[in-house]
């Protein structure tokens, strides 16, 4: 399942262009497997004859588990909300926190943003791979 919100990757274009691939970054916020949150197991096509079944089946898991992240996160302040409470529909990595600083500046946060960037990769292990992130953000003034 992809999302994309556009203003949120234009923001983060700026200071992690270097680090999330371009074409990811023109193309979804959010990518991972659906099926990550959910109770579902795998939905197998066995024979022809159960087309129909796997049909049903599909419909129920969208229902049941797309959805309703999908009407959850129809803002930017919604996908701040779901960040600030640790939704676990949402596998929070590195880039989506480079993406929710992003979405606090875009929300007129900067101290927000920069708590961020400071606790997810201010530690002595991504320091280095995220340095010029960093300084990005500790150049930022309101």
């Amino acid at each position: 399942m992809q999302i994309y919100i556009p203003s949120v990757n234009g923001n983060t274009k700026e200071y992690a262009s270097h680090i999330i691939p371009s074409k990811w970054l023109d193309q979804f916020t959010i990518r991972q497997p659906i099926q990550i949150y959910s109770s579902s197991g795998n939905l197998y096509l066995m024979d022809m004859n159960a087309c129909e079944s796997l049909k049903d089946q599909l419909l129920d898991f969208f229902e049941k588990n797309a959805i309703p992240l999908l009407n959850d996160i129809i803002s930017e302040k919604d996908y701040l909300s779901l960040y600030e409470n640790k939704d676990k529909r949402i596998i929070w990595d590195d880039n989506q926190y480079l993406y929710i600083a992003a979405t606090y500046l875009n929300n007129h946060d900067l101290n927000k943003a920069k708590e961020v960037i400071k606790n997810r990769f201010g530690k002595n292990g991504l320091r280095k791979k995220y340095n010029k992130v960093i300084k990005y953000f500790e150049n930022l003034e309101e």
